[in-house]
């Protein structure tokens, strides 16, 4: 019975353990050919750990985790920033702390985000040949005004009636330029 509470006390810990081994497998594997980096395998599983912990401590206790892990991440970056271009594996080893964070509120939405990250991270050559052979300059400033007027402009504006008896809404009216736009871009 003694063993059977302790699993299941110990099993948010144990899914961070395994979210941070599963984001740090892919790291390891996209760098095998690398001889050093800034974190491998084991280290997301302890990142991922870490979070977990500091959340099951205090939301303090998480922010002070973010900063050593942050200070941590840079002086590694520093360390290869020479031989590497780009911060992918820092910036995924941060997001890994935080997810460990949030994991023991939501577990689900953290499990997912890990695996959308290792999706995306296991994506980088489809990602970079979609970004360098198939947009045009056009198309990304076309998707960023897009982004801009649906997920900015769109939630600054009032969801309320307005105006001369109440028949205007500023959020109704502005999603219809959303739609109207999204549907001329496609």
């Amino acid at each position: 019975m003694l063993v059977a509470v302790s699993l299941g006390a110990a099993q948010p810990y144990l899914i961070a353990m395994a979210m941070g081994l599963g984001i740090g497998l892919e790291r390891d594997w996209s760098k095998r050919d690398d001889e050093r980096q800034a974190a491998g395998s084991r280290t997301f599983a302890f990142l991922a750990l870490a979070g977990a912990l500091a959340a099951s401590i205090d939301p303090v206790v998480v922010a002070g985790g973010a900063v050593a892990v942050g200070a941590l991440l840079t002086a590694g970056y520093l360390e290869t920033a020479e031989r590497h271009l780009g911060a992918t594996t820092e910036v995924a080893a941060f997001a890994t702390y935080l997810l460990g964070a949030i994991l023991l509120d939501d577990a689900t939405l953290a499990v997912l985000l890990a695996v959308v990250m290792v999706v995306l991270l296991l994506a980088r050559g489809p990602v970079h040949r979609f970004a360098d052979e198939v947009l045009t300059r056009t198309e990304v400033e076309d998707a960023v005004r897009f982004f801009v007027i649906a997920f900015v402009v769109l939630p600054l504006l009032p969801d309320g009636a307005m105006g001369p008896y109440g028949v205007l809404n500023p959020s109704h009216i502005w999603l219809l330029v959303v739609a109207l736009t999204g549907i001329g871009r496609a």
